[in-house]
């Protein structure tokens, strides 16, 4: 893994702190950065995953919330037709 992994983010974030850790690792390295006052370098990387799980978890509950799914274009489109669904509201994902 290579260093520059870690640059697309912001420093002493929860996703920087998880990302030098496996940089560091991948080196044979113990992790060496603090995160959130916590010193303890295992420590902060711990409270870093905990930080990014609930972040996940938050975003699931958005999702549930407001309905937000993923289904393939012939559904759509049946349920457009069917007024089940306002296309106003639509986001399509373009394939890759």
């Amino acid at each position: 893994m290579k260093k520059s992994i870690a640059k697309g983010y912001q420093p002493f974030s929860a996703e920087y702190v998880v990302a030098h850790a496996k940089w560091k690792k991948s080196r044979g390295r113990q992790p060496s950065m603090s995160y959130k006052g916590e010193r303890n370098p295992h420590k902060a990387l711990a409270l870093a995953l905990i930080d990014l799980r609930g972040r996940k978890h938050e975003r699931n509950q958005e999702r549930k919330q407001t309905g937000s799914t993923l289904i393939t274009e012939d559904e759509l489109l049946r349920r457009v037709a069917a007024e089940e669904i306002d296309p106003a509201k639509v986001c399509v994902l373009a394939p890759r």
